[in-house]
């Protein structure tokens, strides 16, 4: 049997506003991205050291996604990781009409891979809410009717939130990525609050952060 495998959730960082439909991040976009990989790093230090660890990145092939991918890489590198990072694009993360295709790839992916990170968007589109309610099991019928009026209530509320910008959140799947496809087959495991470090002040959002940033 396998190590358990993981499916990770990341809405890119704040983007700039105006201009072209592929926006760029903003500086505060490419400082919140890192701090979400360093928040990660620091979370699961026992990672870091492990070298048989391998994380998939599957990125929606817009700019802002790349570049959200490309700094919380950078993040876990600079922490010191010493497993493998792989990174590709798929074009299913634009929008929730390719997230049988998304569930799909994520369950015949070799036991190899440990963790899968999709880094996408939120609205319009709502395709990592989508994934996130499949497979958390606390939106599962089976659990609502075991739920009070209170429970249900917050889960209501949660599934209409939507992800903020840079926030990441984890789902563990046991031993299989084939159980992915299961609706609920998921158990929250990560689910932290961005807290931003002091040097990342919000000041001009049409400032391009192109400087490797170390806290």
């Amino acid at each position: 049997m396998g190590l358990s495998k993981s499916v990770y959730l990341l809405r890119h960082g704040e983007n700039v506003q105006g201009g072209d439909y592929d926006f760029p991040l903003s500086a505060y976009g490419f400082q919140q991205s890192y701090q979400a990989g360093r928040d990660w790093a620091q979370t699961f230090p026992e990672h870091l050291k492990d070298a048989s660890l391998h994380i998939l990145f599957l990125v929606s092939p817009t700019l802002r996604t790349k570049q959200t991918a490309e700094k919380f890489i950078l993040a876990l590198q600079d922490c010191g990781f010493k497993g493998t990072l792989e990174s590709a694009e798929d074009p299913n993360l634009r929008n929730k009409e390719g997230v049988p295709a998304l569930l799909n790839r994520i369950s015949t992916l070799p036991d190899s891979i440990s963790h899968v990170v999709l880094i996408g968007h939120q609205r319009p589109f709502g395709l990592l809410r989508a994934i996130q309610t499949h497979l958390d099991k606390s939106y599962t019928k089976e659990y609502l009717k075991k739920s009070s009026t209170e429970e249900k209530q917050r889960n209501l509320s949660a599934q209409q939130t939507p992800l903020q910008k840079a926030k990441l959140i984890g789902y563990s799947l046991d031993y299989t990525w084939k159980s992915c496809k299961q609706q609920g087959s998921g158990t929250l495991i990560y689910n932290k609050k961005q807290t931003p470090h002091p040097k990342l002040i919000k000041k001009n959002k049409a400032n391009i952060c192109t400087h490797k940033y170390k806290p």
